[in-house]
């Protein structure tokens, strides 16, 4: 039954879609999915803490083809060169072992574990700290996904370790609103909806001796915090802004503690 399920899981169909769940502790953290009609690819990531993301992508022979969708179908023993869609970079995933609907493998390193359904498409995908099941179910997000933030190691310099390019530190001022307000990517959000040339800036804010997930926006090459009212004090922090197709995942390497973050003590 196995062999049948390899045999047709080697060439995707030409129509195919699927949802599914984020979880990080058990808790809702977000929605990925993706949808291949024909040659046309598109893939969505709704994450709880980061802002939504899509790319489409034409699926060819000549192409690395996209690592969700290599992954959505039980393979067979081996590596391969996928693309990572947030990134649009090439990386490698491996299968190392196949037991029945049950698969174990690398994704650029990190291991996983996946489980497949009896049609050979996944069910579940399961990396350090984070789960991903495929369902339909609604999904509240929720408020806070990293209630205790990230420890700070020592060092020479503000960082991530190990080194991400595209990280770095920046000034940023408060925002123009009456009040603090509590749900920082909520406020950037509405700020888009007044500064239609602003976007949204995901990083960390290190205060209080931790590193905290949060978002800003940036606007004419000004860095500012809605969360923040007008004239409020934002001298004891320090902003870290990750490249925003990278920052989900970046959140999720420092909640497994697989990345860290340095600052001087």
């Amino acid at each position: 039954m196995l062999l049948v399920m390899l045999v047709l899981a080697a060439t995707p169909p030409k129509d195919l879609s699927a949802r599914y769940i984020m979880r990080i502790g058990g808790t809702p953290a977000g929605i990925v999915g993706f949808s291949l009609k024909g040659d046309q690819f598109t893939y969505t990531a709704d994450q709880f803490f980061d802002s939504t993301f899509t790319r489409v992508l034409t699926v060819s022979d000549s192409r690395a083809m996209p690592e969700v969708l290599w992954l959505s179908t039980l393979r067979e023993v081996g590596c391969r060169e996928v693309l990572e869609e947030r990134t649009n970079s090439v990386e490698t995933v491996c299968i190392d072992a196949v037991k029945n609907n049950k698969v174990s493998g690398r994704i650029a390193g990190t291991h996983f574990d996946a489980v497949y359904g009896s049609d050979s498409q996944l069910q579940v995908l399961t990396l350090p700290s984070v789960e991903f099941r495929q369902s339909l179910e609604a999904v509240t997000p929720s408020k806070n996904l990293f209630p205790d933030g990230f420890s700070l190691q020592p060092g020479k310099k503000i960082a991530l370790v190990p080194a991400v390019k595209g990280v770095e530190v920046v000034t940023v001022v408060p925002g123009d609103s009456e009040q603090p307000l509590a749900n920082c990517l909520n406020a950037a959000r509405e700020y888009l909806g007044t500064h239609a040339a602003a976007t949204v800036v995901t990083g960390l804010v290190l205060e209080d001796g931790r590193a905290w997930p949060h978002a800003w926006v940036k606007l004419n090459g000004r860095q500012i915090d809605p969360s923040v009212p007008r004239g409020g004090d934002v001298s004891a922090r320090r902003y870290v802004s990750f490249p925003q197709a990278q920052a989900g995942q970046l959140f999720l390497e420092l909640a497994a503690g697989t990345r860290a973050v340095t600052a001087p003590n």
